[in-house]
């Protein structure tokens, strides 16, 4: 009896010929194409992150990042796994809502930026080791929305972001300045000058800026020579 979209290459009388003990797992590389291609097609725009814990064998990572996947990850070392694989952190998402301090540390110095939390404990941690991140979900979100996109205020990542930041000639510098006169909108100016740096830090990083060494503030020659764009 055939089996509706079973793939060619898992064929009974290939399956049969396999003469590993039992039990195992089989993943076809070409069934995992076509269902990442079928479900990007149906949803144009979508950005996939797979799920570590469902699979995290090497040709698998290798197979959802060359189809311009990303990951979501529970742990460090599922973020060590994915990066082996060529996933960037900066592009991962942490979804463990409970995660070790030193987890959170290293994940930040690596790049990743977004971490699940369901509790006011778990956000303190997140905002003593990953501070630009918490920054933001705490103060920024609710009206930029959580992936930067835009809600009630304007995207912070993105097409729409750089056509703004290109049709100001906006810095990094005046986008620090702006963020301190605008942000939060609900009540603007009330975060420390370090917090603000923080928020400015994180909207450059998921911008795609890379880290430099220098921690930001208001006035820098570095900023004032960087251009968004």
């Amino acid at each position: 009896m055939a089996v509706a979209n079973w793939s060619p290459a898992l064929s009974i009388v290939r399956l049969n010929s396999i003469t590993e003990d039992t039990p195992f797992l089989i993943c076809d590389l070409e069934t995992i194409e076509r269902r990442y291609r079928e479900l990007t097609e149906l949803i144009p725009g979508l950005a996939v992150f797979f799920a570590m814990k469902s699979n995290s064998s090497g040709p698998v990572l290798r197979q959802v990042h060359g189809l311009g996947g990303s990951f979501e990850v529970a742990s460090v070392a599922e973020m060590r796994m994915a990066a082996a694989a060529g996933g960037a952190p900066a592009d991962m998402l942490y979804s463990n809502p409970v995660k070790a301090p030193d987890q959170i540390a290293e994940a930040a110095a690596a790049g990743l930026y977004r971490f699940a939390f369901d509790s006011e404990a778990e956000l303190r941690k997140i905002a003593a080791h990953a501070p630009g991140a918490s920054v933001y979900a705490q103060s920024c979100a609710v009206c930029h929305g959580q992936a930067l996109e835009g809600i009630a205020a304007p995207a912070l990542k993105g097409d729409a972001f750089h056509e703004m930041a290109a049709a100001q000639a906006l810095t990094a510098d005046s986008l620090l300045t702006v963020t301190a006169l605008t942000m939060p909108q609900s009540n603007p100016g009330t975060l420390t000058p370090e917090q603000y740096n923080q928020v400015v830090a994180y909207i450059l990083q998921e911008n795609g800026y890379p880290a430099g060494n220098t921690p930001l503030a208001p006035g820098l020659a570095q900023l004032k020579e960087l251009l968004l764009k």
